[in-house]
């Protein structure tokens, strides 16, 4: 993992760079918002003050505990964050990543980065998720780490933690957005990109290192249409096992008869199975 500066009073400043938030606003790719973020990077209107907004405040003053209840849940010792950045040009653009702690390895070492997040308990979890993954692709792709962990406070229910996998194609067409807006930025030129064709790569997002398929084949199809018929009969099967070993005597240790092909088995710890004769 590497962190090219540690620079705290980039936060007073944000007009110097892009950060994850904006990120975000790029990735969303709604007009109103960009031409907002873009008056806050040229200095024609000030950052929005958040220190009344409950939600973000709410936010702030879970992050201690949901990084203590990562470290609990998940034996790993957590590095408080600061803001990471790169004040200098890098790949068209200066960044930032305030980043909200950094997971350590066993040995102490810098493993990869937390982001937390205090929500509403509705929506689900994947929608969530995929909210926040400019932010943490943007994170992945400047600090150089191939995952992270995604901690998220369900209204007042007990964290959730995710962990994120890079996303090559994600990182490489974010990295476009950001390089264009930038552009835009030190121009004084505002310029919109009215295509929506990113949105496409957030929709299968890698969680847990595991991602959802759309199983565009003929044998999966064929074998689903099979078990479409004998559901019933399966359903049927399983009721008439249960039924069978009701009727096995409580100290009995084997029942069958002889014109039946099945015979039930009590094992040490009171387990009945049923069996097919030979």
């Amino acid at each position: 993992m590497q962190f090219v500066d540690k620079n705290l009073s980039l936060m007073k400043s944000r007009h110097q760079g892009i950060g994850g938030s904006d990120a975000n606003i790029l990735w969303k790719n709604e007009e109103d918002s960009i031409y907002n973020l873009f008056l806050n990077k040229t200095g024609e209107k000030e950052q929005e003050d958040l220190s009344d907004n409950f939600p973000v405040q709410l936010g702030i003053l879970s992050e201690e505990l949901n990084i203590r209840w990562f470290e609990k849940t998940q034996g790993r010792k957590v590095e408080r964050g600061g803001c990471y950045a790169n004040i200098k040009e890098y790949k068209d653009y200066p960044y930032y990543c305030h980043t909200d702690g950094i997971v350590l390895d066993k040995n102490g070492n810098q493993l990869t980065f937390l982001e937390c997040k205090h929500t509403n308990a509705f929506n689900t979890m994947r929608s969530k998720i995929i909210s926040y993954l400019p932010q943490l692709q943007y994170y992945m792709l400047h600090l150089q780490v191939d995952h992270c962990y995604l901690s998220i406070i369900p209204g007042n229910g007990e964290p959730k933690v995710f962990e994120i996998a890079e996303d090559k194609d994600f990182q490489d067409t974010l990295h476009t957005l950001c390089r264009k807006f930038w552009h835009s930025v030190k121009n004084k030129n505002f310029i919109l990109s009215n295509s929506d064709d990113h949105k496409e790569l957030e929709k299968n997002p890698i969680i847990d290192n595991l991602k959802d398929y759309d199983m565009e084949d003929t044998e999966w199809n064929s074998i689903c249409g099979v078990l479409d018929q004998t559901v019933g009969a399966a359903e049927s099967f399983e009721e008439h096992k249960k039924k069978l070993k009701e009727l096995m005597p409580a100290d009995a240790k084997t029942a069958t008869t002889d014109e039946s092909n099945w015979i039930a088995i009590r094992s040490k710890n009171n387990r009945v199975s049923l069996k097919k004769k030979n």
